[in-house]
């Protein structure tokens, strides 16, 4: 474990001590030697609650409606492996206009509520954005 700036970071998939969600994408830009995927759409009500790294990948969580929502930032492909998610009842397909890419978002149907999934694979990173959310709300956050 060492010190950088003020924000604890250690070897294995341990918590960061960060303050928010901006000092959370500074971290992974820096430790992971990624490009960070922002998300430039949140509802007004979903906050920054944590972020964990380690190990090459980060995830940051969110808190909505008492349900967690996770980004996840990987500097290479195997994290895929480790998806939340494996056969989705639907699928559906939304363009991303700020990356130009067109997204598959994965939809599974749980007691807790409607489970959403979108992965990225991009320059050799992998980002996934998951959490039990409104549809509405996880297709404006993807899109």
């Amino acid at each position: 474990m060492r010190i950088k700036n003020s924000v604890v970071i250690n070897n294995d998939s341990n918590l960061c001590a960060v303050n928010g969600e901006e000092e959370a994408y500074n971290v992974i830009e820096n430790e992971l030697g990624i490009k960070p995927l922002k998300l430039g759409y949140m509802p007004s009500d979903m906050k920054f609650l944590k972020m964990t790294a380690g190990n090459g990948h980060a995830e940051v969580e969110f808190m909505l409606d008492k349900q967690s929502i996770f980004l996840t930032m990987a500097k290479n492909d195997t994290e895929a492996s480790k998806s939340r998610i494996s056969d989705g009842e639907e699928d559906i397909e939304i363009e991303n206009k700020w990356i130009g890419k067109e997204l598959s978002i994965k939809k599974e149907y749980l007691s807790a509520g409607t489970y959403f999934e979108a992965q990225l694979f991009d320059n050799g990173a992998f980002y996934s954005l998951s959490g039990i959310v409104e549809e509405k709300e996880f297709l404006k956050m993807v899109e």
